[in-house]
């Protein structure tokens, strides 16, 4: 989410309860659990598009991790894709799930299309949201580990090649399932 949008929200929502000492102009934060509950909703109600909020981003670096290459990733933007996403699977809204112990949400993975393993042919990060797709559990298994997986990838592909583009990440179909 915009760190700015984000951060005007919170204080915007804080400000009544901010009180200030003019002695020593100390601000003191006053608020109760019901308030700070208020805040959290409407942070989850925070909208952020593609364009706006996620902009391209250079190709990390690779970093070598117990010998082998690796770029790093964000956590934050695979929970942006799973939120946008709505929690569901972006192969079939129906497709079953179940709801997390830890956030009370419908649990969907996330998973890139275009694998970070191939990030050293991209200029711009694939870590990003056009690029990270939400899915149950059985079509991730299923993308990673199953032998059928075309008409899935395609399906996905087609989905999202134009936001994709927005990114600067310009790919085939075929040089997709190269990877």
């Amino acid at each position: 989410v915009n760190s700015y949008i984000l951060g005007r929200l919170i204080w915007d929502y804080y400000e009544k309860y901010v009180k200030y000492i003019d002695e020593t102009n100390i601000k003191y934060l006053i608020m109760d659990k019901e308030d700070d509950l208020k805040l959290i909703e409407n942070i989850e109600k925070v909208k952020c598009s593609y364009k706006e909020d996620l902009k391209p981003q250079p190709a990390p670096e690779p970093i070598i991790e117990q010998g082998v290459l690796k770029y790093p990733r964000k956590a934050y933007i695979s929970k942006l894709a799973l939120k946008k996403a709505k929690y569901l699977c972006e192969c079939g809204k129906d497709h079953p799930s179940f709801i997390r112990k830890s956030d009370g949400k419908n649990y969907t993975e996330p998973h890139h299309i275009i694998p970070m393993s191939a990030q050293g042919k991209f200029k711009t990060s694939l870590d990003c949201t056009p690029n990270i797709i939400s899915l149950c559990s059985n079509c991730h298994n299923k993308l990673h580990y199953g032998t059928e997986i075309e008409e899935l990838l395609k399906l996905i592909f087609e989905k999202r090649k134009e936001k994709l583009k927005t990114m600067g990440i310009v790919i085939t179909f075929e040089e997709l399932l190269s990877y």
